[in-house]
C-alpha cells in the first residue's frame, strides 16, 4: 500500500492501482514531517490520463444524501460529504470524476463499474482540480429538532 501526498491531493495505490484520491488537508510542515519520518520523494501524481480521442461521456445528477448517484441502473458512491449536491459526472474508460457543474471544479475521482453505452452526452474539456475544500452543508440549529419538540 503506497500514499502519494502533496498540498492538493492524497492518493492510495495497492500495488501501483490508484485506489482513491481526495483532497489534502497537509501542509508544508506535515509533508516535511512525513519526509523525515522516512517518507521518499513522490514520483509524478497518479491521476489518470484524460480520454484524449473524446470517448469520454458526461452526465448530471444530483447526490442521495447519503452519497450515491445512479447511473446505469447501478447505484454509484460519490461521497457522502456530497450530498444533496448537484454534480456532473465525467465516465470515462477506468474512472469516474465528479465535479462541479458550473466550475468544473474535480471534487473526486471513483473506479468505472459502468461501460460507454450507460452514458448520454459528449464530454467537454476534463475537470480542472479543486482550489478549495468541499465542505458539508450546514444545519441551522435556530429550528428544534422534532424529536425534541
Amino acid at each position: 500500500m503506497t500514499f502519494w501526498a502533496d498540498h492538493e491531493l492524497i492518493h492510495l495505490s495497492i500495488s501501483g492501482a490508484r485506489i482513491k484520491s481526495v483532497r489534502s488537508h497537509l501542509s508544508s510542515n506535515d509533508l516535511a514531517a512525513l519526509a523525515a519520518a522516512g517518507g521518499r520523494p513522490a514520483s509524478p501524481a497518479p491521476l489518470p490520463p484524460t480520454d484524449p480521442d473524446g470517448t469520454a461521456l458526461e452526465i448530471d445528477r444530483t447526490v442521495s444524501r447519503i452519497g450515491l448517484v445512479s447511473l446505469g441502473g447501478h447505484a454509484v458512491l460519490a461521497a457522502e460529504i456530497l450530498g444533496g449536491r448537484r454534480v456532473s459526472i465525467r465516465i470515462e474508460d477506468a474512472t469516474l470524476m465528479f465535479f462541479d457543474p458550473d466550475t468544473r471544479e474535480l471534487l473526486r475521482t471513483r473506479p468505472n463499474p459502468l461501460t460507454y453505452d450507460q452514458g448520454p452526452q459528449a464530454a467537454r474539456s476534463p475537470p480542472r482540480r479543486a482550489t478549495t475544500a468541499a465542505r458539508p452543508p450546514r444545519r441551522s440549529t435556530a429550528e428544534p429538532d422534532a424529536a425534541t419538540a
